[in-house]
């Protein structure tokens, strides 16, 4: 419920009792491309607060859920930006690009963004063969020789099977 301040503004923060508190929104972000094309789903978790009220209900003028849909709209294209690997094996660093992302956002709105945190990442099961299976070659050709042969050598460079493979 909005209240009307004495100059006629809106006040929706008023009874959201949103003040100075730290406030916890969770969000899904669903159908999100990551920068090396992979569709995918991602929980994630924002720890914010409002600073400035009047700054805030200016800047939202429907209060806490235009604060959400602002966030999760920002979640989303800073999700884009990332790589699969960087969202599955880097997250300390993720999560401060994107509380870095939504801090930019949010400047001068009377809103700080503290900490975000990934949750989540749903892999689709097609993704997460592929991946699997990429692994699996990748074990094939870095496996130890025959006995009578030197030691494997996996330089980290792409060969083609029918190269690599020794079928005496």
């Amino acid at each position: 419920m909005n209240q009307t301040h004495r100059n006629g503004t809106q006040r929706p923060f008023q009874d959201d009792h949103i003040g100075d508190q730290c406030q916890i929104s969770a969000f899904r972000i669903e159908d999100v491309v990551t920068h090396d094309a992979v569709p995918l789903n991602v929980d994630a978790i924002v720890f914010w607060h409002t600073h400035d009220v009047t700054q805030a209900a200016l800047a939202f003028p429907e209060g806490r859920q235009s604060i959400r849909r602002t966030m999760l709209a920002t979640l989303h294209e800073a999700i884009g930006m990332v790589t699969l690997t960087a969202l599955l094996y880097e997250r300390a660093g993720v999560d401060a690009r994107l509380c870095d992302e939504l801090g930019r956002r949010m400047a001068g709105s009377g809103v700080t963004v503290r900490r975000v945190g990934i949750q989540g990442v749903a892999v689709p099961a097609a993704v997460q063969a592929e991946r699997d299976a990429g692994s699996l070659v990748a074990l094939y050709l870095c496996r130890p020789r025959q006995a009578a042969q030197s030691p494997p050598v996996c330089d980290g460079r792409q060969t083609s099977p029918r190269t690599s493979l020794n079928l005496h």
